[in-house]
């Protein structure tokens, strides 16, 4: 999909089968097969995906890919990468931080500090209550 992730990520069913590839969303003449998509997909995935061409038998077989490396084969390295690939980084002077000379605890103080992840009494309080 151009959004990059897979269709079972768009499915409007409740129970996905996973098995499913390409080729069953296929009509026996190799078109689209457009009810199939339309009921179980949102109606502008639907359009998105059948602008493009159907996989003819040149473009190989029918698989199933890992989308975080180039082999598609899924690895715990690929996996990591992805998902650290969520979070926006903090930018920061942060080794100013750590190379401070003084005590450790105060070091960690600050790092929590400049991550503005200090929680005052009040805070702590209204937690407690909620």
């Amino acid at each position: 999909m151009t959004d990059g992730h897979s269709l079972m990520n768009h499915s409007t069913q409740q129970i996905v089968d996973t098995t499913l590839t390409v080729k069953n969303t296929l009509t026996d003449t190799g078109e689209w097969n457009i009810d199939f998509l339309i009921a179980n997909l949102p109606l502008t995935t639907v359009n998105q995906l059948v602008a493009i061409p159907t996989p003819k038998d040149t473009d190989g077989p029918d698989s199933l890919g890992w989308s975080g490396t180039n082999t598609r084969q899924f690895t715990v390295q690929s996996a990591y990468n992805l998902q650290q690939g969520d979070y926006p980084s903090i930018d920061g002077n942060w080794e100013s931080i750590w190379s401070w000379k003084g005590p450790h605890r105060i070091q960690t103080f600050m790092w929590i500090g400049a991550h503005e992840r200090l929680t005052a009494i009040w805070q702590v309080d209204q937690s407690v209550v909620e």
